[in-house]
């Protein structure tokens, strides 16, 4: 379970901190459940689910990621994941800049 959240994480560009902020729950909660020092309720489970974007089901089970048809680099999925840990308003910013460059390279 622990290296499925870990995954999820990776995958998203999040990091513990982040992840502490998007539950509520404390960095060193986070942490000591990352090395395995404490078990994680359903309820705290539950929190990291949902701030992940993942069900529940996908952390206690390892049901593997769902996997996009676009070969992405390794610099692309890390774009991907850090625009994920973003807050709404600043992906919309992202994503309208973007649009606006790719909209100025098509006119090029």
């Amino acid at each position: 379970m622990i290296e499925k959240i870990q995954e999820v994480m990776d995958w998203n560009g999040i990091e513990q901190k982040k992840l502490a902020e998007l539950t509520g729950l404390s960095k060193s909660t986070i942490s000591t459940y990352m090395r395995g020092v404490n078990k994680i309720s359903i309820e705290n489970l539950q929190k990291i689910a949902d701030a992940l974007g993942v069900s529940l089901w996908t952390l206690l089970n390892g049901e593997p990621m769902a996997v996009t048809p676009l070969d992405l680099t390794e610099a692309e999925r890390a774009l991907i994941g850090k625009r994920r840990a973003l807050s709404a308003k600043s992906q919309k910013f992202v994503d309208a800049a973007v649009q606006t460059l790719g909209e100025l390279e098509h006119r090029e």
